[in-house]
């Protein structure tokens, strides 16, 4: 099963690039998604083995990452984004950077779109995610002029974003002391 489910992986990997080439938009998005679930779903099986396992990213999906990425940061599918980042739960190993620094690069080209996507995981997934937010974000904007008013505007959404985790917090801390 785990090496059925490693090629199912791999080969996803490699069919994506063909298909946003030749194929529609629709198609390309489901593929997208196809690699997403696989990708997630493999993970889960891995961890339901060993839950003392924290996955890497394998390097193989690291093509398919990118060319996700880079769809992402042209269209601002929220979507995608909210896929993206079940990819980095499923995923929380601390050396595990480069998915984080693709998704600070996101919210730097389509920070409204990123927020919306955010939005839709869980309570529990947002907690998980931020950290990874918040390295990729500190990464993207490293040796830019952060002063400028473009940059300052995306920092602000940021701050906001931060700031509706400590809402979250509380809210959790309560429904498990009840």
């Amino acid at each position: 099963m785990k090496i059925k489910s490693s090629l199912i992986a791999l080969l996803t990997s490699l069919f994506i690039p063909l298909i946003a080439e030749n194929s529609s938009p629709a198609t390309e998005k489901t593929s997208m998604i196809a690699f997403f679930n696989e990708a997630i779903l493999s993970a889960t099986n891995a961890y339901a083995k060993d839950p003392s396992l924290k996955p890497l990213s394998p390097p193989e999906h690291l093509s398919s990452l990118q060319n996700i990425q880079s769809h992402i940061r042209k269209t601002g599918d929220t979507e995608l984004i909210k896929f993206f980042l079940q990819y980095q739960v499923a995923y929380l190993n601390p050396d595990n950077d480069q998915p984080a620094r693709m998704i600070g690069e996101i919210f730097l080209d389509q920070p409204v779109a990123f927020q919306e996507g955010f939005e839709l995981l869980s309570a529990n997934h947002r907690l998980l995610v931020f950290p990874y937010l918040k390295f990729g974000w500190m990464k993207a904007i490293e040796g830019k002029n952060t002063s400028l008013p473009s940059i300052t505007e995306k920092q602000k959404r940021f701050d906001r974003i931060a700031r509706s985790l400590i809402n979250l917090r509380g809210y959790q801390d309560q429904s498990i002391a009840e």
